[in-house]
C-alpha cells in the first residue's frame, strides 16, 4: 500500500510551513511523495518548500497563475501515482500520529474514501478555540458540525455531510474509473459534489472523529463573513449541477435568507419574535462557550461570530439559488 499527500498553496508560505514541519516528522515507509501545487512567482512558497526537499519526498507542480480549487486538485490527482490520496490544506496541522493512524484504517479496512474533522488548536489562540466550539455545535452547523468534532462515533456509512476536504482520503483509481473529479467551476464546496458523485457509485465512505487535524480558522468577522457568504452560495449553486446534495435541512438557513431580505416588511410582531429566538439560540451557545473560560469577552465574541455565520451564509444561499433560476432559465432560451 501506497499513499501521496496533495496540497494546493498560494502565497501563504508561512502558514504551509507550519504543515511541513508536522509531515517532517511523521516518518513512516507507505508514504511515497508529498506533491505541492504553487504559483511561479511565488518566491516565498518555494523557498520554503525547497527547505523540506531533503526531509520529505517531494515533489512540486508550479503553474503561471492561480487555478480554481477544483482545477488546482485535479491537477494534483493526475500526478499521483499512489494507490491512496490524502488531500490537505495548505492551512492545517496533521497531529504526529495522525499518518500511522490512516495506514492503520487503511490496512485493517481498506475503505474506499475516508476522512475525520478538523479542529481549532488551543495553542493558535482564544479566538481559534472559540471559533472551533462555534463550528462543532449542531446549533449553528446542523448535521455538518461531525466535520468540526472529534467526539463523535466512527461512521462506517457515512456521507459528504460529515466529510472535509482539508482531511480526506481517496482511492486513486476511482477518479479514473468512473471519470469524477473536481468541479473545475467552483470556488467552493466542490468536495461535496465529488463526493455525492461517488455515493450514487455505491462508494462507501467512513468517518473517523480520531483521525483529525488541526486547522487554521480565519478570526476577523469580515472574513469569516465572506468566507461563508462564499460558502452558503456555492452550496446552494451545486444543487442545480448535482440534485442529490440537495438536503431538507438547507431549507432553515435558505428561508434565513429569504427572513432576513424581507426583514424590514414583516409584521413588527414577527420581527421581534424571530430576533428574540435567534438571540436565545445564539446566547445559548454563546453561554456555553463562556463557561469553559470564564471571560466575558468571549461570550460576546462567539455571538458575533454566531451571527454571522448564520447571517451570511443564508444570504449566499438564497443569492446561489436565485443565481442558479435565473441560469436555467436563460439556457432555456
Amino acid at each position: 500500500m501506497s499513499f501521496d499527500i496533495l496540497i494546493a498553496s498560494y502565497g501563504r508560505a508561512d502558514i504551509l510551513q507550519k504543515c511541513l514541519i508536522s509531515l517532517s516528522g511523521q516518518v513512516i515507509e507507505e508514504l511515497q511523495e508529498i506533491i505541492i501545487l504553487i504559483q511561479d512567482t511565488d518566491i516565498q512558497t518555494l523557498k520554503i518548500i525547497e527547505n523540506y526537499e531533503t526531509k520529505l519526498c517531494l515533489k512540486i507542480l508550479k503553474t503561471e497563475f492561480k487555478l480554481r480549487p477544483g482545477a488546482s486538485r485535479n491537477l494534483l490527482i493526475k500526478n499521483s501515482t499512489s494507490e491512496y490520496i490524502c488531500f490537505l490544506d495548505d492551512d492545517t496541522v496533521p497531529p504526529s500520529d495522525y499518518l500511522v493512524k490512516a495506514v492503520e484504517i487503511i490496512k485493517r479496512h481498506k475503505p474506499d474514501i475516508f476522512g475525520g474533522p478538523d479542529r481549532s488548536a488551543d495553542h493558535d489562540g482564544l479566538r481559534q478555540t472559540i471559533i472551533g466550539d462555534i463550528l462543532s455545535s449542531v446549533l449553528v452547523m446542523g448535521p455538518t458540525f461531525y466535520r468540526h468534532s472529534s467526539d463523535g462515533l466512527i461512521d462506517m456509512d457515512s456521507d459528504e455531510t460529515s466529510l472535509t476536504l482539508c482531511n480526506i482520503w481517496i482511492k486513486k483509481v476511482l477518479f479514473e474509473q468512473y471519470n469524477i473529479y473536481f468541479d473545475e467551476d467552483l470556488k467552493r464546496c466542490e468536495e461535496n459534489k465529488l463526493l455525492v458523485e461517488f455515493s450514487k457509485k455505491n462508494i462507501k465512505m467512513s468517518y473517523w472523529p480520531e483521525l483529525y487535524v488541526y486547522h487554521l480558522r480565519r478570526e476577523s468577522i469580515f472574513q469569516i463573513a465572506r468566507i461563508q457568504f462564499l460558502s452558503g452560495f456555492y452550496r446552494s449553486t451545486v444543487f442545480f449541477k448535482q440534485m442529490a446534495c440537495f438536503r431538507a435541512f438547507f431549507l432553515i438557513p435558505l428561508l434565513t435568507g429569504v427572513l432576513i431580505v424581507l426583514f424590514p416588511l414583516l409584521n413588527p410582531k414577527l420581527q421581534i419574535s424571530l430576533f428574540v429566538m435567534h438571540t436565545i439560540l445564539s446566547w445559548f451557545v454563546s453561554f456555553k462557550i463562556f463557561l469553559k473560560r470564564h471571560k466575558i469577552i468571549i461570550f460576546f465574541y462567539a455571538w458575533i461570530v454566531i451571527v454571522t455565520i448564520h447571517i451570511f451564509f443564508s444570504l449566499g444561499m438564497l443569492l446561489g439559488i436565485l443565481t442558479g433560476i435565473f441560469n436555467a432559465r436563460k439556457s432555456r432560451i
